[in-house]
């Protein structure tokens, strides 16, 4: 029997920032070696470790980017925060967060496009010669219809978004 033997040591940061070629800085939620170390044991994960690191790092501030555009319960902890995290007074970014951008990250990696996903949505039905597949667009999931098309980020991000509100009328035949 194997064992593993693993030891993490963890540094908590506000947020991490990326500088780009023109000089200026991009701010993330948490790293790509703290994303490496999340995605180390996980099977699905093996598509993050194969790719390289300036790429994981575009998907990193790809996905923050589209993340900080939800509407999050509460106020930012600072107004000059380049971030929508932390909030409150709080003074770290969740974990929830952060994990839901590696989430967020890794689809990026793995082909999936947020625009391609939205322009989808249209789509009510596809056919190819003799075979025509039709699709129920009365319903869009939540996490498509705001821009994060990955289920897993979408359900850690959940808890800290504001609730919509407002109306949905469905009429089933």
């Amino acid at each position: 029997m194997a064992i593993i033997i693993r030891s993490v040591e963890s540094i908590i940061l506000l947020t991490q920032e990326v500088v780009v070629a023109n000089g200026s800085t991009l701010p993330i939620y948490g790293s790509v070696e703290e994303a490496d170390n999340y995605f180390a044991m996980m099977l699905e994960g093996q598509r993050w470790h194969y790719t390289e690191r300036l790429k994981r790092l575009q998907a990193l501030v790809s996905a923050t980017k589209r993340i900080d555009r939800l509407n999050f319960v509460g106020e930012k902890a600072d107004e000059d925060q380049p971030l929508q995290f932390p909030r409150g007074t709080d003074t770290e970014v969740p974990v929830d967060i952060r994990q839901a951008t590696y989430e967020f990250a890794l689809a990026l990696l793995n082909g999936v496009d947020p625009d391609t996903e939205a322009d989808n949505l249209a789509m009510s039905s596809q056919g190819y010669g003799g075979l025509r597949s039709d699709y129920d667009r009365s319903s869009i999931p939540p996490w498509i219809n705001s821009g994060i098309p990955c289920k897993t980020a979408w359900n850690l991000l959940l808890p800290y978004l504001r609730p919509r509100l407002g109306v949905s009328l469905r009429r089933d035949s």
